[in-house]
């Protein structure tokens, strides 16, 4: 469920507000076909996992900036490594700064 609040933190910027509460994986999918039909205006979107056509929608719709700022605000609230109770909680943000760190480096190389 770490990439679907990813998902969330992402999509949700412009449309919606921050989610700082635990919920299901099934009420995460609804969330983020609410999301991508809202800013698509697409009725019939749904979520697929691993389609390849998501990330695009993502980047078009979202704020990778701010999904980042929000996962390190709900990182922010827990204590410890027993990460089974950090929810809601994603690093997915951290794997996505040291990947554009990357990106960084080779652009210099």
């Amino acid at each position: 469920m770490c990439w679907k609040l990813s998902y969330i933190l992402f999509s949700r910027i412009k449309l919606s507000n921050y989610l700082n509460t635990s919920i299901t994986r099934a009420q995460y999918i609804t969330k983020i076909e609410e999301s991508i039909r809202k800013a698509t205006l697409k009725a019939k979107f749904k979520y697929k996992k691993n389609d390849p056509s998501f990330y695009p929608l993502l980047q078009k719709y979202g704020n990778e900036k701010n999904a980042i700022v929000y996962a390190e605000k709900l990182q922010k609230l827990y204590e410890g490594k027993n990460y089974a109770k950090h929810n809601p909680c994603t690093f997915v943000s951290d794997l996505v700064k040291e990947l554009k760190n990357l990106e960084s480096l080779n652009e210099v190389l």
